[in-house]
């Protein structure tokens, strides 16, 4: 796959309160104690290899064996091993509400791989995190426990993450609750779950027991789950299997996407919603306890939404070592984070046009995958092995032709839009493309709001607007569509009432 770099020295946090401080306190021994460290990131050739294609996967873990446990949106979970990905070995489809950003989102074992855990929204869209036992790599279905649930205001910002720290506590991601700009209020208080990472132990108690060592336990204002507050959606954040480091992706709202990091073992963090966004103010004045990003990166039409992964510690890829890998859901591309001496480089390791990236899995050998959530596919990160040139010629040139080509038949495609999220400031609509006559090489799509609506970021298209007029395009990979076929071809964030407009579909 091509790849193109960016690298950027990301300077912007400096001015920050304190942030240049928790910069350097913060920063992790990437390349700290190897002195021949290996070569700058700009160098290495990486590509996407396909392993398995599921349906809309959105989290996984390592299982019994090292076989990598997928969960499938619906409610479904397969297990992927030398013999590909296997049938569901648990179904919880009709119990499963996938509105909004809802659905089956989390899967953790403890460290004996003695209990199975799954995070899900219920048909309420409530979140639900229950516990099976596992006898000979096997989940035992009548042994089902709910371990810990919680009532979402929203249909959005659910977190859903759940993994076992190194320190074998369970770790909870919650967002806020949703809507937008956080109308309860729950990123800072804390006699709220939401907007949290929570740490709890479920083998202690029933349904589980709070560590003792809570950073909050004691206080009588404050929850004692409570391991960090001040997050938006932090949908994916782990652990750095050499340094414990918690690497921490929280979801902006419209400007900040945000990476947040925290030494091995402290919790109690304050990281700032809904009083910032990133280290932008968003609604009232900075926490004096904010601790700010260690990167951020605008919010400026190709990217929407970052989606966390892993510190490199496998060995496949030397020069990957210890740097943190993420995506945006948008965008897709896969990017990696260096900090060295309180500075931080961003390079783009991979770039995939579709975007898409719903999350990232660390395989048993450290080794890193990607979960594509739009073409459900499961590829792992490998190096690029170079191929010998040829100097033979592969094929004879030919005569250009001179016959013309075929004038395009109006009315050849249509297109329309889909609501698949609205929110009291906004909505998601996802285009789709039909090919009614021939099949399409390329497309051109107009429309005009009917309303207020403005597009604030979009993916996968040349977008142009005027007015309430509005041109997309596409970009080429995504442009082709078979005869009498249906695709989703890219998709946008509007401002104002979720209401579609009639689109017309040229072919390009």
């Amino acid at each position: 796959m091509a790849r193109s770099i960016k690298r950027t020295r990301l300077l912007a946090l400096a001015g920050a309160t304190g942030a240049a401080v928790a910069l350097a306190s913060l920063a992790p021994t990437v390349f700290a104690d190897e002195p021949n460290a290996p070569a700058a990131l700009e160098e290495v050739e990486l590509t996407l290899t396909q392993v398995a294609t599921a349906d809309s996967p959105t989290a996984g873990t390592v299982g019994p064996d090292d076989a990598l446990w997928i969960a499938e949106r619906a409610g479904t979970v397969r297990v992927l091993d030398d013999q590909g990905l296997g049938s569901p070995v648990l179904d919880i489809s009709d119990e499963v509400s996938i509105e909004g950003e809802g659905g089956l989102l989390g899967l953790a074992f403890d460290p004996g791989f003695e209990h199975f855990y799954i995070s899900y929204t219920d048909l309420d869209g409530d979140t639900s995190i229950e516990e099976f036992a596992v006898d000979d790599g096997q989940v035992r279905t009548d042994t089902r426990r709910v371990v810990f649930a919680h009532e979402q205001p929203f249909s959005n910002h659910n977190g859903g993450n759940i993994l076992f720290g190194p320190d074998g506590m369970m770790y909870i991601g919650l967002g806020d609750g949703g809507s937008s700009g956080d109308p309860q209020d729950n990123g800072q208080s804390l006699d709220s779950r939401l907007g949290k990472i929570l740490r709890i132990d479920p083998s202690g108690g029933t349904p589980y027991a709070v560590p003792s060592d809570n950073p909050f336990v004691g206080d009588p204002d404050a929850l004692d789950e409570i391991w960090a507050y001040g997050l938006r959606n932090p949908w994916r954040f782990s652990f750095d299997a050499a340094t414990d480091e918690l690497w921490i992706a929280d979801v902006g709202q419209n400007l900040r996407e945000e990476v947040n990091l925290a030494p091995a073992g402290v919790g109690g963090q304050n990281y700032g919603w809904s009083r910032m966004e990133g280290t932008l103010p968003f609604s009232g004045e900075e926490p004096a306890d904010h601790t700010p990003p260690v990167f951020e990166y605008d919010n400026d039409g190709a990217r929407c939404a970052i989606t966390g992964g892993y510190a490199y510690r496998g060995e496949a890829i030397p020069e990957l070592q210890g740097a943190y890998l993420f995506s945006d859901y948008c965008e897709g591309d896969i990017r990696a984070l260096e900090i060295q001496d309180g500075e931080v480089t961003e390079t783009n390791l991979i770039d995939i046009p579709s975007g898409g990236t719903f999350s990232f899995i660390q395989g048993p050998d450290l080794e890193i995958y990607v979960l594509d959530g739009r073409f459900g596919n499961i590829s792992r990160i490998d190096p690029d092995e170079p191929t010998e040139p040829t100097t033979e010629p592969t094929t004879e040139p030919t005569e250009p032709t001179t016959e013309p080509t075929t004038d395009p038949v109006e009315d050849e495609c249509t297109a329309s839009i889909e609501v698949v999220n609205d929110w009291d400031s906004g909505w998601q609509g996802n285009v789709s493309v039909t090919a009614d006559g021939g099949a399409l090489e390329g497309w051109d799509l107009t429309w005009t709001w009917p309303g207020d609506q403005s597009i604030s970021s979009h993916w996968n298209a040349d977008l142009t607007t005027l007015g309430s007029s509005v041109t997309a395009s596409d970009v080429g990979w995504n442009g082709a569509v078979d005869s009498g076929q249906t695709r989703e071809v890219f998709g946008f964030i509007a401002t104002g009432g979720g209401t579609s407009p009639q689109v017309t579909c040229s072919p390009a």
